[in-house]
């Protein structure tokens, strides 16, 4: 398994959150984005089926995955 892990720091280095996105196969990072009210946007390239905390069925050989969340 090798899922795709998020960490955020404050100023100071001390972490705030932890956050690991995929399945039970591969996904690898492609894009991350931030929104203008904090909201975060993550792109990977996968190959999990459903498992993990992927809620869909895999749609072929690679598939995008889209993950938004609050910045908190």
């Amino acid at each position: 398994m090798m899922n795709a892990r998020l960490i955020k720091y404050d100023v100071n280095g001390q972490k705030i959150w932890d956050k690991t996105i995929g399945g039970s196969s591969l996904e690898s990072f492609a894009e991350l984005l931030i929104g203008p009210e904090g909201n975060i946007t993550v792109f990977l390239q996968g190959t999990s089926e459903k498992s993990g905390n992927l809620s869909e069925e895999s749609k072929g050989e690679t598939d995008i995955v889209v993950v938004r969340f609050n910045e908190d």
